[in-house]
């Protein structure tokens, strides 16, 4: 049976590998495509307006790149071929749940989100039953397909983890070695660390957004040792190997998560990381990265 060109000329221009999240019916690319920096810069000093955003974005589907925490209707990119991700907090309640539900539809032309919708910090003030009740009901009105969770305390998880068996609701799972025991997939945020873990420390201050960190976040994650010997290292072995340092910094972590979610701001960038398909360390080079390594304290959900 010959395959319908336009079939073909998708798998030839597809630079992405494609993994299964946990053990859901949902395949991601490696890597996701974040877009926290697409936007207003009235609003983030460094995000790109439509004008730059939507031909990468195009640029990205192209690649094969199709999952993403956004869409577009500009280049009739079908609605089933790209993986759609989207969050809610703030009293993380039933009426909530549905409208921001609805909002993310009616913004992108949905009939649903094609991924899941996302709980993105614990939210003291609604009770839990009420937290967990909301997303199964949307999952059960077909509003969204898969649902999950990001920064909070293991424990809070595990509370809203048994309110939902309790009831027979859908459950997530979380943190690194209960997600791998549990088929959960690990879809790590901001996994170059801002671009630390992307270029030299010299070059710390060279973009609008690290001159910002530079000067608002003295002290901040990979400006500081040991971060900075790591990063040195990273350098080294990049170096030594002939790659990008973005690709030493995935090699490491590909082999440990889903899909990272990654931003770009060009589509050079989107190239370049693309290639590091495929891409393998050595014990020896891991060990030698993670031989600096202290634990860092929780941010972003306390």
């Amino acid at each position: 049976m010959s395959i319908p060109a336009g079939i073909q000329e998708s798998l030839k221009n597809t630079k992405c590998q494609y993994r299964q999240m946990g053990t859901s019916g949902l395949c991601v690319s490696v890597s996701i495509f974040g877009c926290g920096d697409l936007g207003d810069p009235r609003i983030i000093s460094w995000a790109i307006q439509e004008d730059g955003a939507l031909p990468l974005l195009k640029a990205a589907y192209d690649r094969g790149l199709d999952t993403w925490d956004t869409a577009i209707k500009k280049y009739q990119i079908p609605r089933a071929k790209v993986v759609l991700i989207t969050k809610c907090y703030w009293a993380v309640g039933e009426r909530q749940w549905v409208e921001a539900s609805k909002d993310y539809q009616n913004q992108f032309g949905l009939s649903r989100a094609a991924t899941f919708n996302q709980i993105y910090c614990f939210d003291t003030a609604t009770p839990i039953e009420e937290t967990m009740q909301a997303p199964y009901d949307l999952l059960q009105q077909g509003k969204v397909r898969c649902i999950g969770a990001s920064s909070m305390w293991a424990t809070q998880f595990a509370r809203m983890q048994f309110a939902a068996e309790r009831h027979g609701w859908t459950r997530f799972r979380e943190m690194v070695r209960i997600c791998h025991d549990t088929g959960v997939g690990l879809t790590p945020w901001v996994p170059l660390c801002r671009g630390h873990l992307a270029r030299p420390p010299a070059a710390f201050g060279s973009t609008v957004r690290s001159r910002e960190e530079k000067e608002q976040m003295p002290g901040s994650h990979g400006t500081a040792e040991p971060d900075l010997s790591i990063i040195r290292r990273v350098q080294e072995v990049a170096e030594k190997r002939d790659w990008p340092m973005s690709h030493v910094a995935l090699a490491w972590l590909n082999k440990r998560v889903t899909s990272p979610v990654v931003g770009f701001s060009s589509i050079a960038r989107m190239d370049e990381l693309l290639e590091s398909s495929g891409e393998v360390l050595a014990d020896e080079e891991e060990k030698y990265l993670e031989e600096l390594y202290l634990p860092k304290a929780i941010r972003g959900h306390v």
